[in-house]
């Protein structure tokens, strides 16, 4: 580029519609930038890895955000979209791990299920009135039509009113300060990486609507150490439960017939729950994991992979809180479709 890339503040002149791809990328330095309302596009790449802007008012001539638009601008904190804009692309705003506040124009009809993807520090989402594609609720980005929670923060509170029947892909990916979290009757569906990489979150509670918690749902929840399956869920996904390192009992029902192969990977300290003869049983002895009978009775026996339990009058303990316990999403297609893997070095391919 020609201004390098040691440039500390931008001001773009009124007349023009483009700031094209990788126009501002990797200026480290860059803490100031004022976009006038003539700008339309935002490009690809446009200002990624720019680690020192602090906040962007996108004005309401832009109509699309491109792909790593503001990627790994992680002094980023606030983010102000205009109500012009209709699509923010793939993993516009990810790794922005300083972002604390994002408020979406009324105009927005496309939003990537990765357009936030691993923003640690997410704390307010709000959209603004009159969007008849997306709305807010509880800090949580909600597709209207579709009923699924696009993005969450840290402070969520998902909706009881049954705004909410799924929670999408990479929901609350990274958000580590999330603690908490009660996913309501409404919703009966839980995305791949929904909750991947909650480091904080030490309580679950998942109500018996939900019907399947797919791949890499709770992976590397590293502080989760209890956690009880409804007898609504049949299957868990490959990596469900992956290097939950603090996890060391779960509760599964009779209800699931099928677990991934690599569901508890890494989770080396886990003790799966459930009655003699069930699937989970089965699936505990093929794969060497640990575990022990609950009986109607209340009493239960404990094994270690490779030893049949024996009966043992001992009160099975659940631990924790047990039973309290798209990427471009179109208007027309379900948010919750798996998005691609946004962990593949901040160059994606366009869709």
């Amino acid at each position: 580029m020609p201004w390098g890339t040691d440039i500390t503040k931008v001001i773009i002149g009124n007349g023009v519609t483009n700031i094209g791809s990788e126009a501002f990328r990797s200026c480290k330095d860059l803490t100031s930038v004022t976009i006038p309302d003539s700008v339309t596009l935002i490009g690809d790449w446009a200002f990624q890895g720019c680690a020192g802007l602090i906040s962007v008012i996108i004005p309401d001539g832009v109509t699309e955000i491109g792909i790593c638009a503001f990627q790994d601008c992680t002094g980023l904190m606030s983010i102000t979209i205009g109500n012009g804009v209709t699509s923010i692309a793939d993993i516009a705003f990810s790794n922005c791990t300083g972002l604390t506040s994002v408020t979406i124009g009324n105009s927005v009809t496309n939003i990537s299920t990765s357009a936030f993807y691993n923003c640690t520090s997410l704390t307010s989402i709000k959209v603004q009135a009159g969007n008849s594609v997306y709305h807010s609720s509880g800090n949580c980005l909600i597709a209207t039509e579709y009923k699924t929670l696009v993005a969450g923060c840290k402070t969520s509170v998902i909706p009881m009113d049954g705004s909410v029947t799924s929670i999408g892909p990479c929901a609350f990916f990274g958000r580590t300060g999330l603690t908490s979290i009660v996913i309501p009757s409404s919703v009966t569906s839980i995305g791949p990486n929904a909750f991947s990489n909650c480091t904080g979150l030490t309580s679950v509670t998942i109500s018996d609507s939900v019907t399947n918690i797919t791949d890499e749902a709770f992976s590397n929840c590293t502080s989760l150490t209890s956690i009880t399956i409804p007898n609504s869920v049949t299957s868990i996904g490959e990596g469900a439960f992956a290097d939950c390192t603090g996890l060391t009992s779960i509760t599964i029902p009779d209800s699931v017939t099928s677990i991934g192969d690599s569901a508890f990977n890494g989770s080396k300290n886990v003790t799966l729950w459930c009655h003699k003869s069930a699937y989970a049983e089965t699936y505990a002895q093929q794969n060497e994991i640990s575990y022990s009978y609950i009986k109607d009775t209340g009493t239960s026996a404990t094994a270690k992979p490779t030893e049949k339990p024996t009966d043992a009058p001992a009160q099975p303990t659940q631990g924790g809180q047990p039973a309290v316990t798209d990427p471009v999403t179109q208007p027309a297609t379900d948010p919750s479709a798996a998005p691609t893997d946004p962990t593949q070095g901040g160059e994606p391919t366009n869709a």
